[in-house]
């Protein structure tokens, strides 16, 4: 058996479907693994609270709804 029959049998092999489907799928299975491995959860970041539009009060100025509130509970004490 000569080098080039050797090399015959091998580019054979090579070029079988099967054996590409198979290192394909070896491929895959190995990046998937790889990538499990590595993953890390991201750290949860909360969102800062949205204050809200400021209101217009009765007299044209602006004030925020906490404000308004405020002055609402205030009323009602006196």
């Amino acid at each position: 058996m000569g080098i080039l029959d050797i090399l015959f049998v091998v580019r054979s092999v090579l070029i079988h479907p099967a054996v590409i489907f198979i290192t394909i799928a070896v491929i895959f299975y190995l990046e998937f693994v790889v990538y499990v491995a590595n993953y890390r959860k991201k750290a949860v970041t909360r969102k800062a609270k949205k204050r809200s539009a400021p209101e217009l009060a009765a007299d044209g100025t602006a004030t925020t709804v906490e404000a308004s509130a405020e002055k609402k509970d205030t009323s009602k004490e006196k």
